[in-house]
């Protein structure tokens, strides 16, 4: 079974490397993460793009 990132810890590291950091990969990567864990979150308010795009289920 894969390793799960702990949110709590990561999810404002990935936010800060996604404003701060210089190299587009990274930035990728972070953008990756914080947008699955928006789409995992059933407390993150849903605008029109997430209800868009949201998994079945979670919208």
């Amino acid at each position: 079974m894969p390793a799960v990132p702990d949110r709590v810890r990561l999810l404002p590291r990935a936010v800060r490397l996604l404003h701060e950091d210089v190299d587009p990969q990274v930035r990728t990567r972070a953008a990756e993460l914080v947008g699955l864990w928006v789409h995992q979150d059933a407390d993150t308010p849903g605008g029109p793009i997430h209800r868009r795009t949201a998994p079945k289920g979670v919208q």
